[in-house]
């Protein structure tokens, strides 16, 4: 019998065009890419004298899943920085409405696509809460005049952007993150509209108008991947 029915989690080995071998631990498997022409006595040690780190990532994994935001009525999510439980709303026509700390949304039917309608809200949100907090920054570091236009966007690899013709585009599930989060990206794209660039200059500006933002980077790296499953 393989020594890879013995481990605790499933192996997918695929032999391809390729000239090192590598492992990637993610959901719930052990994905094994190695070169055409290796041996399966080979892959069997390659995996087996890495099924501790496999576990440990596989494990990781599985506490990221259950940490995740999601829709659905008794679920709890937080919007900036408060927990709002969602409950379904009973409105004749679909919407979403925040009262205190319940958050109602429009039960999911074959005419009702709810993620649709949330994202709707969320981004109307981020452009009430940010758009001015954008601005008003853009005047604290004199930086007004370049300030174009601010855009947003719901993207899986960027939280916020600037480009040298002044635009700023933020991901509106941001709002999900507690407001010095928000106000740590803001901070962070505005900052470029004065240095196009992560020199200690620049982050001496981020400092000085986000104290706290080494704090909010770190709950970001921890927790973005509770925001971006609503993606």
């Amino acid at each position: 019998m393989s020594k890879l029915a013995a481990l605790p989690f499933p192996v997918q080995i695929t032999r391809a065009k390729r000239k090192t071998a590598v492992i990637y631990a993610r959901h719930g498997k052990a994905d094994v890419r190695v070169p055409l022409k290796t041996s399966q006595s080979w892959v069997e040690r390659f995996v087996t004298e890495r099924s501790d780190w496999i576990c440990k990532q596989l494990e990781a994994e599985q506490q990221r899943n259950a940490e995740r935001f999601e829709l659905r009525a008794g679920s709890h999510i937080e919007f900036l920085g408060a927990r709002k439980t969602i409950c379904w709303g009973s409105h004749s026509e679909p919407r979403v409405e925040l009262i205190d700390d319940r958050l109602y949304l429009p039960e999911p039917d074959l005419l009702t696509d709810t993620h649709k309608l949330f994202h709707s809200w969320l981004k109307q949100q981020a452009e009430a809460w940010i758009t001015p907090l954008a601005r008003q920054l853009t005047e604290r570091v004199g930086v007004a005049e370049r300030l174009q236009t601010i855009r947003y966007r719901k993207n899986k690899s960027r939280w916020g952007y600037c480009t040298r013709e002044g635009m700023l585009q933020f991901n509106w599930l941001i709002m999900l993150a507690p407001e010095e989060v928000v106000h740590y990206l803001v901070s962070h794209e505005v900052c470029h509209l004065r240095h196009m660039n992560h020199s200690r200059i620049y982050w001496q500006l981020v400092d000085s108008v986000c104290p706290d933002r080494k704090q909010a980077q770190k709950w970001l790296r921890h927790n973005e991947h509770r925001l971006l499953a609503l993606y």
